[in-house]
């Protein structure tokens, strides 16, 4: 059964859907659709007859309970209150994204990235996507980001980035230690935070603030033979 996923297929203008891993899957009776994600908290190989498997990831969702702690909020502030370029923001988002498998599958063009990562930064600062934005900003000067959004008794991080010239100063350790005493002020103890295994350099960082893995995704890409 294939699940069609509207948002995202009038967002790319394919036809695009999601299909729960059955056993060594062969055909499908639906072949109308430009790409089929597949995604399963169990490795998997399945064989597509007319789709060929362009791209893989594992998901790594890490977690901690949150804790009230002494934290430095200087330079943290929310989007709306700097005077700050959306331009700026933007090359940020493209930063937190380059793992990400819109950026890593070849398939889709660097133009579909960043528009997809721009309009993420658009619904989080127009209120289409719920939740918070903070920026660190030194001497006028952007350097890093946060978005996070509350789901009843816990929170998730949307985006998390440094510029490339800022990193080392443990800026995201400041903007992740941030989120989590707002949530701690308001009786949150829980945060969700999801990267890629193949991002070595973020799953560290989180370890090292810790973050446990709470739950791995295999995601799987099959591209319709003539769309590649």
């Amino acid at each position: 059964m294939i699940k069609k996923l509207e948002w995202d297929s009038n967002f790319f203008n394919l036809k695009i859907g999601e299909i729960t891993p059955e056993k060594n899957i062969f055909s499908i009776e639906d072949t109308s659709y430009d790409l089929l994600y597949i995604k399963s908290d169990k490795a998997f190989e399945i064989s597509l007859n007319g789709y060929v498997n362009a791209f893989s990831e594992l998901k790594v969702i890490f977690c901690r309970d949150l804790e009230r702690n002494q934290y430095d909020s200087q330079n943290i502030f929310p989007f709306q209150e700097v005077n700050v370029s959306i331009s700026e923001l933007y090359d940020l988002a493209y930063e937190s994204g380059k793992f990400s498998r819109f950026k890593l599958d070849e398939n889709f063009s660097e133009a579909q990235f960043k528009q997809l990562y721009r309009t993420w930064i658009d619904n989080s600062l127009n209120g289409i996507l719920p939740g918070e934005l903070f920026v660190y900003q030194e001497n006028e000067q952007l350097m890093g980001f946060v978005s996070y959004k509350i789901n009843q008794d816990n929170a998730t991080i949307g985006l998390i980035a440094v510029c490339p010239n800022n990193q080392g100063k443990k800026i995201g350790s400041k903007l992740l230690k941030y989120v989590e005493q707002q949530l701690v002020a308001i009786n949150i103890k829980k945060l969700f935070i999801p990267t890629q295994q193949a991002n070595e350099t973020a799953c560290s960082f989180y370890k090292k603030h810790g973050y446990q893995i709470h739950e791995t995704l295999q995601i799987k890409h099959y591209w319709k033979d003539d769309t590649i």
